[in-house]
């Protein structure tokens, strides 16, 4: 999995770590709820660019890539059926209303 913010880089190595934790959480969050679509088989890369408030409210969500389309609304469904989401934490409430960017890496096997 790989993430990326727009907003400026953490001022020390313990927010680098609590942002870390925080996107890990988002991103086991929004997986346990996906639900792939029929006929979707293999290894896939989804890219979701989105937008949480302090409260952890997802505010805006688009897939800026998808290596099947079909996973595109689904990886949207699946991000709105896992939101809200914690708070954001208390040392890293810049990161509210900024774009956030996370790849998910996902391996679908036949049925």
């Amino acid at each position: 999995m790989f993430f990326a913010l727009s907003a400026a880089a953490p001022e020390s190595p313990s927010t680098a770590i609590t942002v870390n934790k925080y996107l890990k959480m988002v991103q086991g969050k929004v997986q346990s709820t996906w639900k792939y679509p029929t006929g979707v088989v293999g290894s896939h890369v989804v890219t979701l660019l989105f937008v949480l408030d302090v409260d952890g409210k997802l505010v805006n969500a688009e897939v800026i890539n998808a290596t099947d389309e079909r996973l595109s609304q689904s990886a949207l469904d699946a991000i709105n059926r896992a939101s809200p989401f914690p708070p954001i934490p208390e040392n890293l409430k810049k990161l509210a209303g900024e774009p956030l960017v996370m790849k998910f890496a996902v391996s679908i096997k036949p049925k």
